[in-house]
Formats: structure tokens, C-alpha cells, sequence
């Protein structure tokens, strides 16, 4: 969920000098993401995407991603206060919990493995709500749902990133 900060924004980032802070991500990681992120959206963009053998339809107006320190800087105060209360307990809309065994993969290694995962559930089955690999893109449209999940799978990806 961590990819959600990086969505809707325009144009690419140099890796350097993107923030002025290096924890829990460096401008390499950074870069990183923007640079997975704008290399499939070309793909799309340009009509050369498959979902289920078919190309997916271009687009002129799918715009590239820029990174935005203020609004990664808004994630983490948020994310620290997080307390992943829900109501009733263990559920919730947009509640999703991903568990992973612990495996010493580097930040250069994780990043492209997070961002596959957002994407290839979409790309690669029809679109179900009985998919649990889909549960993380339920109801994104509404903003303070989408800010409850970036901020508390934040939490989580500050441990699990290595």
C-alpha cells in the first residue's frame, strides 16, 4: 500500500535530491519506485499492455508519476499514530492484511516485488470481488479510506523492508 503515496501524480524524478531525509527510504528507493511505477504505465499508455491475452486500450491522459516528499512526509506522521483498531474487530472496509514469511530481501529487490503485486492481480484475472489478491483496491476512490490504508500498511512495510 505504500505504492498508494507515489499514484496520481505527474512526471518523473531524478534520484538525486528527490527529499532531504533518507529514513525509512532513500532517493534510490525512491527512484526506484517512480521508475517501475512510469515503465509499466508506458506500457499502457501506449496500448502495449496485456490483460487476460488482449491489449489494453492506450491512453493519452495516463500521466507520469512524481514523487512528492511532503506527501510521504504526511504518511509516515500519520503512519506513526496508526493503531489498526477496527470496527468490529479484524474487519473493516479497506481492511487488508498481507503476511509475509520474514526473508532478508534488500529495499532494490522488495520495491519492484510490491509493485508487481499491485498490479498483476488486475492485469492478469477478470476483475472479481471474491479475489483476495483484489482486496486492497476496494472502495480507493474515497480519500479518508484511502488515507486509513496508506497509513496503517505503512506501519507494516517499515518492518518487513529490510
Amino acid at each position: 500500500m505504500f505504492f498508494l503515496l507515489l499514484v496520481g501524480l505527474l512526471h518523473g524524478g531524478d534520484a538525486q535530491n528527490i527529499c532531504q531525509w533518507t529514513s525509512p527510504l532513500n532517493d534510490v528507493d525512491r527512484s526506484l519506485f517512480v521508475e517501475m511505477h512510469n515503465t509499466y504505465r508506458a506500457y499502457v499508455a501506449r496500448g502495449q499492455a496485456y490483460q487476460l491475452g488482449d491489449k489494453l486500450p492506450g491512453s493519452t491522459g495516463l500521466f507520469e508519476l512524481k514523487y512528492d516528499c511532503q506527501l510521504e512526509l504526511m504518511a509516515q506522521m500519520n503512519t506513526y499514530s496508526c493503531n489498526q483498531t477496527f470496527h468490529p474487530p479484524t474487519t473493516s472496509i479497506n481492511y487488508f492484511t498481507l503476511v509475509n514469511e520474514p526473508h532478508a530481501w534488500s529495499k532494490r529487490d522488495l520495491i519492484p516485488m510490491a509493485g508487481s503485486s499491485w498490479y498483476h492481480p488486475i492485469l492478469e484475472n477478470k476483475r472479481s470481488t471474491n479475489d483476495p489478491r483484489l482486496q486492497s483496491f476496494a472502495n480507493v476512490s474515497f480519500f479518508r479510506t484511502l488515507i486509513v490504508a496508506k497509513n496503517c500498511m505503512l506501519l507494516v512495510t517499515k518492518v518487513v523492508v529490510s
